[in-house]
């Protein structure tokens, strides 16, 4: 058995995975590794910040201009959503040259300038260390969060002001590999990149809440020490953060009545304020400024047509086959006429971002209280004329129709605790629900087993293969056995070795096959961590490794064979992007697998390892396997998502307009 190298993340403390290695400036090798509890990516300690600050790669930051103006054209906007006006101090922490700060005065702000590293150009004389106050209550960190070797102390700084409202700018980290641009290898600056939910963390650390657009995430408490916000005007910060192109048209019009009206009012303030403080003719104060006209967002248009809303619930969850089911679903409506009539719940940024299609932010799901999710989801639905509900994950309104997509019956078929959180919603969903679409015949013979009163309301939508799972050049698949060190192949894990996935079940078959047959584990999953190789057969090598789309494709390419031993399933998506990938398949015995992969694959019983060791032997052998592979490709292209999305979108629009009738 082989273990995988673990690192401390320097963050929350929990076990970290080394995903891959880079090297920095041309010269540093310099592993990278992500956090299995809080979900960031971050660099090994970094030794070599010295020769990272150097001059030379401070030349490479030529948008700082672009950068700042776009930040002093949307940042307004969203504070006074929070009632921020002309008196109220603000600290951009970090905030480099003084070029933003002083954008920000020009503008009527009372920013001050905290950096300790870059010299203050733009903003002398209203520098923190130029005020008296120790209080900020809003407190700006634009681009510098990924710069921070050590978050777990270095985010005290920021959050050391007292502040009510922080608003910070980084790219999140969704599993990118390391051709991601925001790596930046070239400047070696940015160390760590954090996942949604460790921001989250990070609030909940410091006491607030975090509302994200997945590049602009502004922390906030419930209750304010110092504006006076309320909860009605915090929820609106979230809707603007997710209407970005509503936002930056306010700032513009914002900008071009201050340009018309009064360009230097705030420029002579300041002035006044630094000439008498070198007179010192009086204490430094800046004379209260004028309270800036309240900005106007942009109205979203209500369609005609009842408006079809989802709630995007699984993107804060999970990150696994039904986040790719909605996921692709969404860039198929996007540009039709359909997408104008959708509305996506973005449950405080978990949701992809897919051009044409709508957003409203909202809250973050708390199983906690069930009614409260109820409201909000009635609350929104009744304010956008929604016609029907539709959601990622078990989540139901009050009153509006809705619809269920059924994924599979695992809680119910495996004998789980349905007491649990989770289930107990899923059962109200189901009892809530009008229609309902399963994605496989297998799981609709299932639902309406243990749901009699579900029959003759379900609709059939089988999920698709993304073009994306190809066959690549013998040469791509050379080169990752190499870089993973199987030269002679291995056999391909995808969704974990333990619980109703039973990928133990493969090791336990191959630890009882001579060592000669062997061939090592590759075992793909979100869910992967170190703990679970405890307790596993000696003599078989096992790997966990992180695998988004793109690697993914290269791993079913280079496998032996992928080895789906599941004890249930909803569907089986990854038997059709394997075989799409002239990857054969090894699965188990399952009415709903033999449905989806037919002839194309090799049928094991899950609940007998012994079972394995001949199809695990028949996958190597030519005739077999190249049978298997041809199968494969016609079995794949069955199945496509602008089919799903034609099914899918053909109930919905069928109950929005029963319910507009």
């Amino acid at each position: 058995m082989t273990t995988v190298p673990t690192s401390s993340c320097r963050l929350c403390g929990g076990n970290a995975i080394r995903v891959f290695e880079m090297t920095l400036l041309g010269r540093h090798q310099v592993g990278y590794w992500e956090c299995t509890q809080c979900g960031s990516l971050q660099t090994d300690p970094p030794h070599w910040l010295d020769d990272a600050y150097t001059p030379d790669c401070m030349m490479q930051d030529v948008g700082i201009v672009q950068r700042s103006i776009l930040l002093s054209l949307t940042v307004p906007p969203l504070l006074e959503q929070l009632g921020v006006g002309a008196g109220t101090p603000c600290l951009d922490w970090g905030g480099g040259n003084g070029l933003f700060t002083r954008m920000m005065r020009d503008r009527g702000f009372a920013f001050f300038l905290h950096d300790k590293y870059v010299d203050n150009h733009y903003a002398l004389g209203f520098a923190r260390k130029d005020t008296a106050t120790s209080v900020f209550p809003v407190t700006t960190a634009f681009e510098v969060l990924e710069h921070l070797p050590n978050p777990a102390q270095d985010l005290d700084g920021i959050f050391a002001a007292d502040s009510d409202i922080v608003v910070t700018t980084t790219q999140l980290y969704r599993g990118e590999g390391p051709d991601w641009f925001y790596l930046s290898p070239d400047n070696g600056q940015h160390v760590f990149f954090y996942s949604l939910r460790a921001l989250d963390m990070v609030a909940q650390r410091y006491g607030m809440r975090l509302h994200s657009n997945g590049l602009t995430h502004v922390f906030y408490r419930e209750r304010p020490r110092h504006l006076r916000y309320s909860p009605d005007q915090a929820h609106a910060l979230g809707k603007a953060l997710a209407d970005q192109g509503g936002t930056l048209e306010s700032g513009l019009r914002s900008l071009q009545r201050h340009v018309r009206q009064a360009p230097y009012q705030h420029v002579a303030a300041d002035a006044q304020a630094v000439l008498e403080r070198l007179r010192a003719a009086r204490p430094a104060s800046a004379p209260a400024l004028a309270s800036p006209q309240r900005l106007h967002f942009q109205i979203r248009r209500t369609p005609a047509k009842p408006r079809v809303m989802i709630d995007s619930v699984f993107f804060q969850l999970q990150r696994t086959g039904i986040a790719r089911v909605w996921h692709s679903l969404l860039k198929e409506w996007s540009g039709t006429d359909f997408a104008e009539r959708l509305l996506v719940l973005d449950r405080n940024g978990w949701a992809p971002r897919v051009p044409g299609i709508p957003y409203r932010m909202i809250e973050p799901h708390d199983y906690a209280d069930p009614q409260r999710q109820r409201r909000l989801i009635e609350q929104c639905g009744q304010e956008e004329k929604a016609g029907v509900f539709i959601s990622t994950y078990y989540t139901t309104p009050l009153t509006i129709p809705s619809v269920m997509m059924v994924y599979d019956m695992i809680p119910e078929m495996l004998n789980m605790n349905l007491t649990q959180p989770m289930w107990a919603e899923k059962r109200a969903a189901i009892a809530y629900a009008r229609r309902y679409i399963c994605i496989s015949e297998s799981t609709r013979t299932d639902l309406e087993r243990l749901h009699p009163e579900t029959a003759g309301r379900t609709s059939l939508a089988y999920p698709g293969v993304d073009p994306s799972f190809r066959v690549l050049p013998e040469t791509d698949r050379q080169a990752l056995r190499a870089e993973v060190r199987c030269p002679n192949g291995f056999f391909l894990l995808v969704g974990g070795l333990h619980e109703h996935k039973n990928g133990v079940a493969l090791v336990q078959a191959l630890a009882r096959m001579p060592p000669e047959e062997r061939l090592p584990v590759l075992c793909s999953s979100r869910h992967a961590s170190p703990d679970q190789l405890n307790g596993l057969p000696d003599g078989v090598e096992v790997r966990l490794v992180r695998a988004e789309d793109d690697a993914l494709v290269r791993l079913y390419n280079a496998a032996t064979a992928l080895a789906f031993p599941s004890f249930y399933e909803g569907f089986g998506l990854p038997l059709i992007e394997a075989m799409a990938c002239g990857c054969p398949v090894v699965a188990s015995d399952l009415p709903v697998l033999r449905e989806v992969g037919a002839e194309a694959a090799l049928y094991i019983d899950p609940r007998s390892p012994d079972s394995l060791i001949p199809a695990l032997r028949a996958v190597r052998r030519p005739e077999t396997r190249n049978a298997l592979i041809q199968a494969g490709f016609d079995r794949s292209r069955r199945y496509s998502w602008p089919g799903m999305a034609a099914a899918v979108r053909e109930v919905l629009e069928q109950e929005a307009d029963r319910a507009g009738a």
